[in-house]
């Protein structure tokens, strides 16, 4: 049983999640930048404090990537460092799916989730906030990553495609954030 079996109620999320992850790394937890097949380097094994240790001595750019990114979401070192603290962890915790999973509703809502959830941010709004943090996604006014010019980063989704996983009347998920992250 996953993680998000046990969201009842808050099917928008964990389908948006799901998509972004799509789309990031083809649903893969082991994935690292420029492979998102990884099975090899076993990432859900390490501890936060292990995958920090790779990403700060640049293993990546030993097996070809260009970017710290890594797992699922494709979190990247600045990205992790910051989670760790956002959410309160030591670094001894397993990097695991759970983890990854936990630490992509913290970025969600740090784009704005909630307060699209609660009607204070249009769709076009949402995705644009999303984009900024998943570089798979496009930016709503130009149909292409808001990382575009970086030379790495790509959108793989389009806009019109990304809008359907953002619904349209926000639903009122009642202290979603609170009750996920505890």
């Amino acid at each position: 049983m996953s993680w998000f079996d046990t969201m009842e109620g808050y099917e928008a999320t964990v389908a948006l999640l799901d998509e972004l992850g799509r789309h990031e790394s083809n649903g893969n937890y082991e994935a690292y930048h420029n492979n998102a097949r990884n099975k090899s380097l076993k990432f859900t094994e390490m501890t936060i404090d292990e995958v920090l240790k790779w990403q700060r001595n640049r293993e990546w750019r030993k097996l070809g990537g260009l970017s710290s990114a890594v797992g699922k979401y494709q979190i990247i070192q600045m990205t992790l460092e910051d989670l760790v603290e956002w959410l309160m962890l030591t670094g001894k915790e397993k990097f695991d799916e759970t983890m990854q999973d936990k630490m992509a509703l913290r970025l969600l809502e740090k784009r704005g989730w909630k307060k699209y959830k609660e009607g204070k941010l249009t769709q076009t709004q949402m995705l644009f906030n999303i984009s900024k943090e998943w570089a798979s996604w496009p930016n709503p006014h130009t149909g292409s990553s808001y990382y575009d010019k970086d030379g790495i980063n790509k959108s793989s989704v389009s806009v019109e495609k990304a809008l359907s996983f953002i619904p349209l009347a926000p639903e009122k998920e009642k202290s979603w954030l609170s009750r996920l992250l505890c």
